[in-house]
């Protein structure tokens, strides 16, 4: 195996939602190694529907894709 093969890291990107916000975590694994850093962060307000309340299903979706048209020019997988 070369050396570049070897050293060349391998990017993903994950997203946690939680109940208040949501995150965007990008995790390298270099050489056996895993580093992690959070790319984005953004409110995950609920909406009112009647008498329950539910996330906002589509405001969480274009979050999700702000995140990865910002991360278009990383190198995943």
């Amino acid at each position: 195996m070369s050396a570049v093969l070897r050293d060349s890291a391998k990017q993903y990107l994950a997203f946690d939602l939680g109940a208040e916000s949501g995150r965007a975590i990008l995790g390298q694994v270099r050489n056996g190694v895993i580093t992690i850093r959070e790319v984005r962060r953004f409110d995950n307000e609920p909406l009112k529907c009647g008498d329950s309340i539910q996330w906002d299903v589509a405001r969480l979706w274009l979050e999700v894709r702000k995140t990865l048209m910002q991360a278009a020019e990383q190198r995943l997988g």
